[in-house]
């Protein structure tokens, strides 16, 4: 999010910058230092994220720094009937977008007493004898972090959405993507091998015809729970189409990828899914370590295996015959 609001950032400090430099003859010098400061503080730190190890931490603290800064120049310069307290609402809604909702509600509440505070100290009266000088800046500051956060919080939603099966919680199709080029460039560089498996419902269709798609769903729900249960902790699932599973065993050998496949293919016949007694066939291939990772060979392979298995009579895992000859 930081990388994305950047380009937002440099624009949004030009016009600053150019209403900071028409109004600096009408400026205390105190006030001059304090903004020039500020605006180069927040260009440093931006520009020098990747030097720290936590720089999430270091933009919460620059950010509430060049706020109080902010606030302390408004103060100093009476600016309190002016549009330029709204100079706070920059570094607010630049929060509001990178942080979860606990930290964006803390920044929001340090904002709204920055205000107080500004308004209270360089001219109490003003605010006694006009409350809208305080009011609407709380108002428009409250907005803008009510917006901003409604907004942070739908990129979240489609971004989960994108690598997230809703009905499964496992990772989706999109997910598988990104990982298989992760799996790509790891396994030239660290001789990794990667067992892949794929597994399938069997008689998928049979369940929804017979005892409708509602009880489908529920199928696959519980049978990606127990599939969920069988995997180590470096293991990944993914449902990638109706009924239809693959597991990323990375590490993994062919023996052991088809050992894998035996145990989740054992967790889901044990017992019945939703009242129905359900099965699941596996094809597994593997690339060896040293070899490139070939995704699409080994889908192939574990493709052809796992069909090779149905026609065998289902329920059964079966490993590919022939795995792709890759290149080292």
């Amino acid at each position: 999010m930081h990388n994305l609001l950047v380009p937002a950032n440099r624009k949004i400090a030009l016009a600053g910058i150019v209403s900071f430099l028409i109004c600096v003859p009408r400026l205390p010098p105190s006030v001059i230092v304090i903004l020039a400061a500020s605006f180069g503080v927040l260009a440093v730190i931006s520009q020098n994220l990747s030097r720290w190890r936590r720089p999430e931490i270091v933009m919460v603290y620059a950010t509430a720094g060049i706020e109080t800064a902010d606030a302390v120049a408004m103060a100093l310069a009476h600016v309190q009937l002016s549009g330029a307290m709204t100079l706070l609402l920059w570094p607010l809604m630049s929060f509001n977008a990178r942080y979860p909702r606990r930290v964006a509600i803390a920044g929001t509440a340090f904002t709204v007493l920055l205000l107080i505070a500004v308004d209270l100290v360089s001219a109490p009266g003003g605010v006694l004898a006009d409350p809208l000088t305080l009011t609407i800046p709380l108002a428009v500051v409250i907005a803008v972090a009510t917006v901003s956060s409604a907004t942070r919080e739908s990129d979240i939603e489609h971004m989960r959405r994108a690598v997230l099966d809703p009905l499964t919680g496992l990772l989706n199709r999109s997910a598988l993507g990104a990982r298989v080029n992760e799996l790509a460039q790891r396994s030239t560089y660290a001789g990794l091998g990667v067992a892949v498996l794929l597994g399938d419902i069997d008689s998928f269709k049979a369940i929804n015809d017979r005892h409708g798609h509602q009880r489908g769903d529920e199928v696959l729900h519980g049978v990606a729970d127990r599939l969920r249960e069988e995997l180590r902790a470096f293991d990944l699932l993914y449902r990638i189409g109706g009924e239809e599973f693959v597991v990323l065993a990375p590490g993994a050998t062919l023996a052991e990828g088809i050992e894998l496949a035996e145990r989740l293919r054992l967790a889901v016949e044990r017992a019945p899914v939703s009242g129905l007694a359900v099965t699941i066939s596996w094809g597994a291939s593997a690339s060896q370590p040293g070899e490139r990772f070939d995704w699409e060979e080994l889908y192939r392979a574990a493709d052809t295996a796992m069909y090779e298995a149905k026609r065998a009579g289902r329920n059964r895992v079966t490993p590919a015959r022939s795995l792709p000859a890759l290149a080292a």
